[in-house]
Order: C-alpha cells, then structure tokens, then sequence
C-alpha cells in the first residue's frame, strides 16, 4: 500500500490518499509518516482516503490493532475531526465500522467512516454544533 500525505488548503485539512491493497506494516508506517508532518501537529482534520486500499481479508485481530492504533492521533494539539473513506462495498465499510469501534475509545477525535470523499470533506469542513 501506498500513500501520500498532502495539507489540503482549500479545505483546511490533512488528506492522505492509499492506493493498492491494504496492508498492516505500510499503514503503521503511515501513522508514524502522518504523525511527523508539520501540519498534523496543527490539530487541522484529517481525511485518510483508503477507497484505492481495498482492505477484504483482514482478520478481527488485525482490525482491533488498527483501532488501538488510532490512539497515535489524540496526542496531536486539541481534538480534531477525522474521516475515513473506505472502498465501496458493504465489506470494507463493515470493517471501517468495526475499526471505528476499537478507535472510537481510544481516539479524542470525533471519528466517522464514509462510502465517498466528497461527504467526508462535507462532514468535515461543517462547523461543530455549539452545546
């Protein structure tokens, strides 16, 4: 799996696009890459686009190491929002909603998965509702 990170001006946040099949040790390698940029320091959201990743055959062991991964993203400045877009297919957005499980008490991000890039960019440049 390969992977660029870029800072996304337009819509003020961190994209990173994979392409080729999903794999363990080339996406703990994009963590730490993610982590390291200037940008992600920023608490800026983050879009992680895996819809060129497809991720079928991942067990349920490798799945909850990916969502206790996800806790390398709540030690950046302030809480972020991050987006996930997974292939489209009920299988990788089942397992996107079983890693969002695992991340979800790990992460003090406000995470969700998406089918589309374009409702994940809308989800994420909307403003927060006030409490």
């Amino acid at each position: 799996m390969e992977y660029q990170i870029i800072e996304n001006n337009e819509f003020d946040m961190i994209e990173v696009a994979t392409v080729g099949p999903f794999d363990m040790q080339d996406h703990k390698s994009m963590v730490a890459a993610i982590q390291k940029t200037n940008y992600f320091k920023s608490g800026k959201p983050l879009l992680i686009d895996h819809s060129n990743s497809p991720a079928r055959g991942l067990s349920n062991d490798q799945i909850r190491i990916l969502g206790n991964r996800a806790n390398a993203f709540s030690y950046a400045e302030g809480d972020r929002k991050c987006a996930i877009v997974v292939s489209q297919g009920t299988i990788e957005f089942g397992l996107g909603r079983m890693w969002q499980g695992y991340a979800d008490h790990s992460m003090s991000a406000n995470l969700q998965i998406f089918l589309s890039r374009e409702a994940a960019v809308a989800w994420l440049v909307e403003p927060d509702p006030t409490p």
